[in-house]
């Protein structure tokens, strides 16, 4: 889960030697500037965020977030720590990984990828396979009606490719 949400780390944090190297993943969403001062007794913090695509395209695939607040929170931990991104690459952020490198480019931090393995019809592996395509289409079609969106207006190449009208 996210570690900002845990409610006993600042405990945890407190009780721990300065000396020891700390390394969180973390969403980006949620800052506490209560465990800014804590972080700030260690030697080394690393905080490796994970950004899956930038601006809009980001809001997307980790629906509920805010793209301004992500960035914002980045910027505020690049101040204390030793900060990277570490994108998980689906069939919905391949096509702008270019995109999420430049950025990480421009702000001066490492890129460190993972590959989705689950659920399979978001595997790049399976981008090409028609049972994962009707899978994802109905999966997409479904999710966005939910939520009132539309895939074709945040990840407009994924959508043709998909043939998601």
């Amino acid at each position: 889960g996210e570690p900002m949400m845990v409610k006993h780390l600042p405990t945890l944090l407190e009780r721990l030697d300065s000396t020891v190297m700390i390394r969180f993943n973390t969403n980006g969403t949620i800052y506490n500037p209560k465990l800014e001062k804590l972080l700030q007794r260690f030697d080394v913090v690393n905080m490796a965020i994970s950004i899956d695509a930038i601006g809009k395209r980001a809001e997307y695939i980790r629906y509920g977030s805010d793209w301004n607040t992500v960035e914002a929170n980045f910027n505020r931990y690049k101040e204390f720590c030793r900060v990277s991104i570490t994108p998980t690459v689906s069939v919905l952020n391949e096509p702008y990984m270019n995109e999420v490198h430049e950025w990480a480019k421009q702000n001066e931090v490492d890129v460190h990828l993972n590959y989705l393995e689950n659920p399979a019809y978001l595997n790049v592996k399976n981008a090409k396979d028609p049972k994962h395509i009707k899978t994802f289409k109905e999966t997409i079609t479904q999710l966005d009606s939910f939520r009132h969106i539309n895939i074709k207006e945040y990840l407009p190449e994924v959508a043709e490719a998909y043939g998601i009208n």
